[in-house]
């Protein structure tokens, strides 16, 4: 009988546990990211570009590729530049072959209504892309016409606890008070 009781035990504090760590929401992102696949229809006709981008929370290390395939021709392009603002996104991607630097730049927005992403296209050939600072992130977009990007702006660390109460883990961007001082970066030695 006693083994059969410490067994229901051990159960119900597992599921306990279980149910503790399943109600902790789930921290923010790390590094801001960009992915999806869409048909744009402009720059290139009829090209289909899918984007894995990624970089640290202030474009930093850039990083992923950007895929376009189309009627004229297919590119297979290294990021070199991620900038988030809000909904929308910069992305430049090179890809070098032949003699040839081929660049592209994308806008992307991502709309939370499903289907109605936007983006702009521009292509640079044996020419380095402007820099991501240097695109205009407010310009006029068109409408995708298929498929769809999502755009992920990860928060700016807490740089400390106090930041975190009286509302300011919502403003940061975290899930709760307690993510939010998870991710206090603590100095080296403390």
């Amino acid at each position: 009988m006693r083994p059969v009781l410490a067994l229901v035990a051990a159960l119900a504090a597992l599921a306990v546990a279980t149910a503790a760590a399943a109600a902790e929401p789930a921290p923010p992102p790390a590094r801001d990211t960009v992915t999806g696949s869409a048909f744009i229809g402009v720059g290139f006709p009829s090209s289909t570009y899918t984007v894995d981008a990624f970089s640290g929370r202030s474009g930093e290390a850039p990083g992923g590729t950007i895929t376009v395939r189309g009627l004229l021709a297919d590119f297979d392009l290294t990021v070199t530049c991620l900038r988030i603002q809000g909904t929308r996104a910069v992305v430049t991607g090179r890809q070098e072959g032949a003699g040839r630097v081929i660049s592209f730049v994308l806008v992307l927005e991502d709309v939370p209504v499903p289907g109605t992403d936007r983006a702009s296209t521009g292509s640079y050939l044996d020419t380095p892309p402007p820099a991501c600072a240097d695109v205009d992130i407010g310009q006029e977009l068109l409408d995708v016409r298929s498929g769809s990007f999502t755009i992920v702006d990860a928060p700016a660390p807490a740089a400390t606890k106090k930041a975190c109460r009286k509302g300011g883990w919502e403003t940061l961007g975290f899930p709760s008070k307690r993510a939010c001082k998870k991710a206090v970066v603590r100095p080296p030695g403390r």
